[in-house]
C-alpha cells in the first residue's frame, strides 16, 4: 500500500508496533494462528493493555486508522513472503470494523491485484472480492 506504515517486528510469537498519534502511544499487536486447516491463519489485531494483556475490544481512536490497516497489510505481506502458500483469513469483531476492512481492501485493491488474491465469504462461499459485496469474512493469498 502506499499509505505510510509503522515499522514493526516480530516478537513473542506476534508482530508489534506503536500506533503514535501527538495525544498517546498504542502498542499493537498482531497474531497470525493456525486454525484447523493447515493452510489458513486467522490474523487478530490486538491491542496491549497497560497490564500487558491483548484485547481486540479496545477502541484506541488514536487517528492513525490508515497507518494502522497499511502496518497490518504489510504485516501480511511480510507472512506470506516467509509463507507463500498459506492463506491468511480475517473479519472484524465487529460491524463498524468490519465494514472498515471492506474498505481498505476495495481502496487498495488495484495496487495489490498483481501480487495477491483477495476473497471473500459471501453466504458460506469463498468467491473472488468484488468491491461494495457483503462478506462474512476475507482471505488472502499471494500469487
Amino acid at each position: 500500500m502506499k499509505q505510510s506504515n509503522y515499522p514493526f517486528a516480530f516478537e513473542e510469537s506476534a508482530y508489534r508496533f506503536e500506533s503514535v498519534s501527538v495525544n498517546k502511544r498504542i502498542r499493537k499487536a498482531v497474531l497470525l494462528t493456525r486454525s484447523l486447516n493447515d493452510s489458513l491463519f486467522n490474523l487478530a489485531l490486538m491491542d496491549v493493555t497497560n497490564e500487558g494483556h491483548l484485547s481486540d475490544e479496545v477502541q484506541s481512536r488514536n487517528g492513525d486508522v490508515r497507518e494502522v490497516l497499511a502496518t497490518v497489510f504489510q504485516i501480511i505481506d511480510h507472512f506470506l513472503m516467509r509463507n507463500p502458500d498459506i492463506i491468511v483469513g480475517f473479519s472484524g469483531n465487529d460491524d463498524r470494523r468490519h465494514r472498515l476492512y471492506r474498505i481498505a481492501i476495495t481502496q487498495a485493491l488495484s495496487e495489490i491485484s498483481g501480487k495477491f488474491e483477495i476473497y471473500g465469504n459471501k453466504r458460506g462461499q469463498v468467491v473472488l472480492f468484488e468491491p461494495n459485496q457483503e462478506y462474512n469474512a476475507y482471505y488472502i493469498k499471494r500469487l
